[in-house]
């Protein structure tokens, strides 16, 4: 059967649609590649990139979006085919799933259907099997010094301490409370670099710990208020209870006090700033003698060098919760923050050369289980940054 311009017309709105198997994408961007290719398809694919790009980041500067275009109409050449990529899925958000680079970096979300075409850089980055992604892991602390290491396999008991039995379960840490509360034993869990995990309090309220965190906590908690102690990143689903009032204590006399909300919070030592994310619920953010309450969808901000607390709203919920969703995701971030977060995942160290530009900001999504070449030759699509990794450390190069 001869394929005209309306069976092209209509594979291109199939992958739009995340529609197409692997075998009809795979022909689309074949076509893409011919040489006497309908023009007007490629028109359409321009006009969707530009309507894609106003959402959802609108803030997206105007010469980048430019940039980012040429660059992706310049990879459609009628004289070469565009080369598969070769293991995963990758679609738009914004129902336009054909190689949109959003701002500086695809905007990307795992489908495990089929594969789909990408644009590759002119010097890949080797994979290095030393640099991998983190993976379900912790280590539990308890009240007498001993430690016990937690991955995601299985189902054990761990300990009793009082009236609290101790298990994990499937790749989270649970605490049951059997009987009347004893005096609290503290303990800890602490996720390293290129871990995660979730943990199950004594009274049912759920923690997700994200890698380099930990948080302090009584195995079972006592009649009267129900404190934690956090450092790293958590988010929080808190069971209600008016008569024991949850609070989360961070360093530098800061506090969350929690009714019963959902709500994550972000106090690494190596950023600037501590941020705390309502989702639902309600809770006070309190720093020295300062004090705030927030509402649903806003994000309470506590600079590190200056005091008071500064509060938004309506901030990108997505963006905050990308990390316990399995993602990266980027709205404007500059290229310290983002290598932060990729060296905070992937347990690795980031060395910066001089004349690194710094003023490179990244829009986007990317999962977190890409391979790290995968990421950074992502990241490289701003073509002003590079990298290199050398020994397990990724360097930076302008």
């Amino acid at each position: 059967m001869e394929k005209n311009d309306q069976y092209y017309q209509g594979l291109l709105d199939k992958y739009a649609d995340n529609a197409c198997s692997p075998e009809e994408a795979a022909e689309l961007f074949r076509y893409f590649g011919e040489a006497g290719a309908n023009r007007l398809l490629l028109k359409q694919l321009r006009e969707q990139f530009n309507q894609s790009l106003l959402y959802p980041y609108p803030d997206m500067p105007e010469e980048q979006r430019q940039r980012m275009e040429e660059r992706l109409l310049r990879q459609i050449n009628p004289a070469k085919p565009i080369p598969l990529y070769r293991n995963k899925w990758w679609q738009m958000a914004a129902a336009v799933a054909l190689l949109v680079i959003c701002g500086s970096i695809y905007l990307w979300h795992s489908h495990p259907a089929a594969q789909a075409p990408a644009i590759t850089t002119a010097q890949p980055i080797v994979a290095n099997p030393q640099v991998v992604p983190g993976t379900n892991k912790a280590v539990l602390t308890l009240s007498d010094g001993s430690t016990v290491a937690l991955d995601s396999t299985g189902t054990s008991m761990l300990a009793m301490q009082g009236s609290a039995r101790i298990r994990q379960q499937g790749g989270s840490l649970v605490y049951d409370v059997a009987g009347a509360n004893t005096s609290p034993a503290y303990n800890t869990i602490h996720t390293p670099r290129g871990g995660q995990y979730k943990l199950v309090l004594s009274d049912g309220s759920r923690v997700w710990l994200n890698a380099a965190s930990s948080l302090r906590f009584p195995a079972a908690f006592a009649k009267g208020e129900r404190v934690v102690q956090l450092n790293g990143e958590a988010y929080f689903e808190i069971n209600e209870d008016a008569k024991r009032p949850f609070r989360v204590e961070l360093n530098n006399n800061q506090s969350i006090m929690v009714l019963g909300t959902h709500f994550n919070v972000m106090a690494y030592d190596d950023e600037q700033a501590v941020r705390t994310t309502l989702l639902a619920g309600k809770v006070k953010v309190t720093r020295d003698h300062f004090s705030e309450l927030l509402q649903p969808g806003q994000q309470a901000t506590l600079n590190k060098h200056k005091p008071g607390i500064d509060i938004a709203g309506h901030v990108n919920l997505e963006e905050v919760m990308a990390w316990k969703n399995g993602m990266f995701q980027f709205e404007g971030n500059d290229i310290h923050t983002v290598m932060r977060q990729i060296s905070r995942w992937y347990n690795t160290n980031v060395v910066f050369a001089p004349r690194v530009n710094e003023n490179a900001h990244f829009w986007g999504a990317i999962s977190r289980n890409a391979d790290i070449s995968e990421v950074l030759q992502v990241l490289e699509m701003t073509e002003e940054v590079h990298f290199k990794i050398e020994n397990g450390t990724i360097n930076v190069l302008p």
